[in-house]
């Protein structure tokens, strides 16, 4: 299913084209078996690109879907969160929804990291920001997005894919809120989930980003 979104019918590509010519870093919460940071290591061969998977046979696929751009790519077991903790993976929708546990676990979910995007963003020139955030989390989105102000202004290109009950304008409502604005283009619009290209307006934050990339 996801060869064939991003390969075959080219799901991701309208988004990537509009990405500025200077993608120096990316990061890919979900990534899951490592085809999405295939394709962004091909169409942005000079990208550092930080992964995140919280499934370790997920990550262990994702590490093989990766070999040749290994110097570029650092891999993360873990799940992106508002808030660092321990949490408990839920695997009952097979291996492209997995998705953090809401409410008590159940017996067969595992433990997982939570990470928030201050840990995640560690791995990568703090001062370079991030060019393309991709976020495809099953439902994690919700509580990512809500409190975002201390990492958002960093980011200048999203692609996000939003499920069940939050939608589109649900994560415009929280960019705002959060002191961000974005303008934007529906990639796939779905009963149960939608797929979102975001390109941030220019802010104080992101005009010093674009003059460190030009300088670069």
């Amino acid at each position: 299913m996801v060869l064939d979104e991003l390969f075959i019918h080219k799901g991701y590509e309208s988004a990537l084209k509009q990405c500025s010519q200077v993608v120096r870093t990316v990061v890919d919460l979900g990534a899951n078996i490592g085809l999405s940071v295939r394709l962004f290591g091909q169409c942005f061969p000079n990208a550092r690109i930080v992964a995140v998977e919280p499934d370790a046979g997920n990550l262990a696929i994702c590490r093989l879907n990766t070999e040749g751009i290994h110097s570029r790519c650092h891999l993360m077991k873990g799940a992106a969160g508002g808030s660092a903790r321990m949490g408990h993976l839920d695997r009952s929708g097979g291996e492209w929804a997995f998705r953090l546990a809401q409410g008590s676990p159940k017996p067969e979910d595992c433990e997982v990291q939570v990470m928030t995007m201050s840990e995640i963003t560690r791995q990568i020139d703090s001062e370079a920001g991030v060019d393309l955030l991709k976020c495809d989390i099953e439902g994690g989105e919700r509580e990512l997005f809500h409190e975002c102000s201390g990492w958002i202004k960093s980011v200048r290109h999203l692609i996000v894919e939003v499920h069940d009950d939050y939608r589109p304008e649900d994560l415009l409502s929280d960019l705002e809120r959060n002191g961000a604005s974005a303008t934007f283009q529906i990639l796939h619009d779905g009963k149960e989930q939608s797929v979102l290209f975001l390109k941030m307006r220019s802010s104080p934050d992101a005009a010093a980003l674009n003059k460190t990339a030009q300088k670069c």
